[in-house]
């Protein structure tokens, strides 16, 4: 495997953060062997410190351009923040929403009738948790496909 990587970060002050990055990677699976993959990222970050907590934040994205005998992009979309006050209470909440493939094996995409070789899947979620001084959690989350 082959591959070639670059990566740029950005600090405009001490609570923002950004970065970039690019990769490239030949023929990454043994399966399949002509088949490329273009690796792009960005985030950017936000942290505040505040009396008796902090609030941490991220935005992320992430893309796959896959090329071989079919050319075809995987992006996955992530939002996420943290905020801690009165010393020990927390709240998190994080969503994402990604594109997967090869979630089906062959006889299955027939038996679905899907005819794509790599039939591509959006998949969202969403995580909400709280932490209480008490110890106290709770977590809802949940899942879609579309």
């Amino acid at each position: 495997m082959e591959f070639a990587v670059g990566a740029s970060e950005f600090r405009p002050n001490r609570n923002w953060a950004a970065q970039v990055s690019y990769g490239f990677l030949r023929s990454p699976e043994n399966q399949e062997p002509g088949v490329d993959i273009r690796r792009t990222t960005a985030s950017i970050q936000y942290n505040k410190a505040f009396h008796r907590g902090n609030w941490a934040s991220s935005l992320i994205w992430g893309r796959n351009h896959v090329s071989g005998d079919e050319i075809h992009n995987l992006n996955g979309y992530t939002a996420e923040t943290t905020v801690n006050f009165l010393d020990k209470n927390y709240f998190y909440a994080r969503l994402e929403l990604v594109d997967k493939d090869d979630l089906l094996r062959a006889v299955d995409r027939a038996r679905l009738g899907i005819t794509q070789h790599h039939p591509s899947f959006r998949i969202g979620g969403l995580h909400l948790r709280r932490r209480a001084r008490r110890l106290e959690q709770r977590q809802i989350g949940s899942g879609r496909r579309e």
